[in-house]
């Protein structure tokens, strides 16, 4: 398949960019454990398809230090979705397929890992949904709030030294029916 993809970065300012980004992704049909060498599922229902697309400014800071927001929205189409709901029959290598989307925004702060130190933090906050059958809900793999961050330090001679850290929501949990 033909990915295509286009990226247009529009300065309006020295220190002030607008990002604006547009494309197409495929994929073969996954797996919820990828396992090298098995195909669980075949290409007869055709490939995954994401429409995606993005806005954002970016801005330079003092002390070699960029920030940017964007914001996100991605269109999933015949998605294999190993934990949704089966579809009737005896066929175990039948995935479900299904339709969805992923939307969001990322607040994005960096300094170059070359400077003596530096890093990043960033932290998206997103919704990924499914539908089967006329039925939406939340993503299996859905994490609303994703922080993260790493920092590195030169410690001259050659030597670096740095670290990471990231937490994020689980997966939703669906509360059942009352009544």
């Amino acid at each position: 398949a033909a990915d295509p993809r286009l990226a247009v970065v529009v300065d309006v300012h020295d220190r002030v960019r607008l990002l604006h980004a547009f494309g197409m992704a495929h994929q073969a049909p996954s797996f919820i454990v990828p396992v090298p060498g098995l195909a669980v599922a075949s290409l007869r229902g055709g490939l995954q398809r994401s429409l995606q697309a993005s806005a954002g400014v970016e801005v330079d800071l003092p002390l070699a230090t960029t920030a940017s927001l964007t914001v996100f929205d991605s269109v999933f189409l015949n998605m294999s979705d190993t934990i949704g709901v089966r579809p009737p029959g005896n066929d175990a290598t039948q995935i479900p397929r299904s339709l969805g989307g992923a939307k969001g925004l990322e607040l994005y702060l960096r300094r170059s890992l070359s400077s003596r130190i530096g890093g990043f933090i960033a932290y998206t906050l997103s919704r990924s949904t499914r539908i089967i059958d006329g039925y939406e809900f939340p993503a299996a793999f859905d994490r609303t709030h994703v922080l993260h961050s790493a920092l590195g330090a030169d410690l001259t001679r050659g030597w670096r030294a740095g670290t990471r850290f990231s937490i994020y929501s689980g997966p939703p949990i669906l509360a059942a029916p009352q009544g």
